[in-house]
C-alpha cells in the first residue's frame, strides 16, 4: 500500500524525462540533422546478428545442457540422473552458458575497438592510451564531407 504512491511518481517521472528526450531529438533533427542519420549497414548489422544468434544459440544451449546432464557439477543427491529437475536445472545453465559467451564476445569486440590507435575515447586509467580522452570532440557531430 505504501509503495503505490512512489510507483505512481517513478512512472510518471519516466514518462516526463522520455517526453523531454523526445524533445531533444527533435531539436536536434531541425539543428543537425546530419547528426541524425542512420547507419548505412544498419540492415546488414541486423541480419547477421540475427542469423548468428539463429545458428548458434539451440546448437550452444544443447551441448551445454547436455554436459550438465552428464557431469557432476550438479549435485546427484539434489538433482538425480534422469529427473525433471536436473534436466531444468541443465536447461537453465544452457542458456547462461549462451549468455556469458555473447556478454564475454560483445565485450571484448568493444574493448578492442577501444584499444585501436584512431580512437579517442579510452582513457588511460581504464586501460586505454589516452591521457586525457576526447569524449565531446566533435559536439554534437562532425559534417559527413
Amino acid at each position: 500500500m505504501f509503495l503505490y504512491p512512489g510507483i505512481a511518481l517513478s512512472v510518471g517521472w519516466t514518462f516526463l524525462n522520455i517526453y523531454k528526450i523526445i524533445g531533444y531529438v527533435e531539436q536536434l533533427k531541425l539543428e543537425r540533422p546530419e547528426c541524425t542519420l542512420s547507419n548505412p549497414n544498419k540492415n546488414l548489422v541486423f541480419s547477421l546478428t540475427f542469423l548468428i544468434f539463429f545458428l548458434l544459440k539451440e546448437r550452444t544451449e544443447h551441448v551445454s545442457t547436455g554436459f550438465f546432464m552428464t557431469s557432476s557439477l550438479l549435485p546427484v543427491s539434489k538433482f538425480p540422473f534422469n529427473s525433471d529437475a536436473r534436466l531444468s536445472k541443465a536447461q537453465m545453465l544452457g542458456e547462461r552458458v549462451f549468455k556469458l559467451m555473447v556478454s564475454v564476445f560483445c565485450v571484448g569486440m568493444l574493448l578492442k575497438i577501444m584499444l585501436q590507435e584512431d580512437c579517442e575515447f579510452m582513457d588511460v586509467r581504464i586501460g586505454g592510451n589516452k591521457p586525457r580522452a576526447l569524449y565531446f570532440h566533435n559536439y554534437p557531430c562532425q559534417k559527413i564531407p
